[in-house]
C-alpha cells in the first residue's frame, strides 16, 4: 500500500441488510460480540450504530431490517489489518451469516482537507441520520463538474431547511467512484416535515435527486441509544 492509500483516518461503513428470517436479537449478539473483538485491534476507534427506519427505495420501513455500522480507524492499513485479524474468526462468520452487505468500503471525506469525527455525527439522542451511497459509474454520460455544481446547489439549499443539523460529504478510499452523502437532522418530525414541504419542489431538489438518485439510500437512528 502507497503512503496516499495510508495517509490519514479512514471510516469504515457497513450497510447490512439482514436475511428475512433474521432473529433480531441474535444479530444483535453477533454483532456485538464482533464488534469486541474489533475493538481490541491496533487503530480501531470509534464504533457507531444505526437502525434504518425509511428505505428510499420503498418508500417505508426496510423490509427486512437493514443496520449499518461505521467504525473508524487510524489508518486504511489498520483498517486492512484489522480486516485480515478477524475475517477468519467465528465471530466474522456468526454475524456475516445474518445478513447481505449493500455497501462495504472504507470513507474519508470528500474534501481532503476536512475530518470528520465519527462520536459527533448524529451524537445527539432523537437526531436522524440518512445514508446515501451513490456510484458514479453507473450514471449514463457521467460529468464529474456538472454533478458538483448540482450536488453543492442541492446542499446550499438543504442547509436552509428548519432541522437540518449537518451533512458530510465523503468518498471511497477503495473505489473512486463510490461516493456517500449523510445527512444529520434533528429528530424524526424534521426530516418528515422537510420530506414534505416544498423542498422537495424545488429545482435544487428535483435536478439532483432527478438525475443522480441514490440506489442505496436510507434515514436512520442510533441502534445503540432507541
Amino acid at each position: 500500500m502507497g503512503s496516499t492509500f495510508d495517509a490519514g483516518v479512514v471510516t469504515e461503513l457497513a450497510v447490512r441488510r439482514l436475511h428475512p428470517s433474521q432473529d433480531l436479537d441474535a444479530f444483535a449478539v453477533a454483532r456485538d460480540a464482533f464488534v469486541a473483538r474489533l475493538r481490541e485491534q491496533q487503530g480501531v476507534g470509534t464504533d457507531r450504530e444505526f437502525a434504518a427506519v425509511f428505505d428510499f427505495a420503498s418508500g417505508g420501513a426496510p423490509q427486512p431490517p437493514v443496520f449499518i455500522g461505521m467504525t473508524e480507524y487510524d489508518s486504511s492499513s489498520a483498517f486492512a489489518a484489522a480486516g485480515e485479524a478477524l475475517g477468519g474468526s467465528p465471530e466474522a462468520a456468526a454475524l456475516f451469516a445474518t445478513f447481505t452487505p449493500a455497501v462495504f468500503t472504507a470513507l474519508r471525506p470528500l474534501d481532503p482537507t476536512a475530518r470528520y469525527d465519527l462520536a459527533d455525527i448524529a451524537g445527539v439522542p432523537g437526531q436522524v441520520l440518512e445514508v446515501a451511497s451513490r456510484d458514479l459509474s453507473a450514471y449514463a454520460d457521467f460529468d464529474s463538474a456538472t454533478y458538483a455544481v448540482t450536488r453543492d446547489a442541492f446542499l446550499a439549499a438543504l442547509r436552509e431547511e428548519d432541522g437540518f443539523v449537518a451533512e458530510y460529504q465523503w468518498v471511497s478510499a477503495l473505489d473512486p467512484h463510490l461516493v456517500v452523502g449523510m445527512t444529520v437532522y434533528a429528530d424524526a418530525a424534521a426530516f418528515q416535515g422537510i420530506a414534505a414541504s416544498s423542498f422537495v419542489q424545488s429545482p435544487e431538489y428535483q435536478e439532483f435527486l432527478g438525475t443522480y438518485p441514490p440506489p442505496i439510500g436510507y434515514a436512520s437512528v442510533d441502534a445503540r441509544t432507541t
